[in-house]
């Protein structure tokens, strides 16, 4: 078994990669209870026991798991996240990407070591960046910033050096993709001071239309490190 890639979705973690459901449900299935589909193995904590708010499904490409975020959290609520979540991978319908801005979106910054995605958010808020109950320790003003105030939806993106695709050398290329209201998109000089590391940048592109912005830059490790804003801002944290 292997894992390749992870997404972080609200609700859920998807690991995609190769896995076998058999063995999952002779190693890992005390305390579940177990049903099938057509493609995924499902595993359902039983309420009121140690495995209450859990859930996971198994298929041969991709494990879903449940997210437990709180002492709040209700038993039913994981469970439909995780059957939601699984139909939707099945299905694959109702998907960002099948969109005009999705397919914009996503085709425009590519496959990546990183990817950060947000949909339909009406202006970043500082509350969507937490993962659990206490508030996030500071303030990025989300509110404030012209990048992420009115956005409607975004896509960022890092790619490694070494990595497929990745440009060699020391070097990250990091890509931005969003989507606004009409009208409301940051000039020029605004995508520049907020996504743009000052002075490391090797090679920027930043292109705008009346709904949409794209920002691309190529920047060396070293200096992505010593620059402290430079991966929060580019990649929306």
């Amino acid at each position: 078994m292997e894992t390749e890639a992870i997404t972080m979705t609200e609700g859920t973690f998807v690991f995609h990669g190769s896995f076998d459901p058999d063995l999952f449900e002779e190693t890992y299935a005390d305390g579940f209870e177990v049903q099938t589909n057509d493609r995924f193995t499902i595993f359902e904590g039983e309420q009121g026991t140690e495995t209450d708010g859990l859930a996971y499904a198994v298929a041969e490409s991709s494990v879903v798991a449940g997210l437990q975020t709180g002492e709040g959290v209700e038993h039913q609520d994981v469970i439909t996240t995780l059957n939601d979540a699984v139909e939707n991978l099945i299905a694959e319908t109702g998907r960002v990407r099948d969109t005009d801005d999705g397919e914009f979106l996503f085709e425009s910054t590519g496959d990546a070591d990183l990817v950060t995605g947000f949909w339909d958010v009406n202006g970043l808020e500082e509350e969507d960046l937490q993962t659990g109950d206490e508030p996030p320790d500071g303030s990025s003003e989300l509110e404030e910033n012209p990048v992420f105030n009115t956005v409607d939806s975004f896509v960022s993106v890092l790619t490694l050096p070494a990595s497929e695709g990745g440009v060699g050398g020391d070097t990250v290329a990091a890509r931005f993709a969003a989507v606004y209201p009409e009208g409301e998109v940051p000039s020029e000089q605004e995508l520049r001071e907020e996504l743009v590391p000052s002075d490391t940048a090797e090679e920027t592109a930043i292109t705008r239309s009346d709904t949409r912005a794209h920002v691309m830059i190529e920047v060396s490790e070293d200096e992505l490190e010593r620059e402290s804003v430079a991966a929060p801002n580019i990649t929306g944290e």
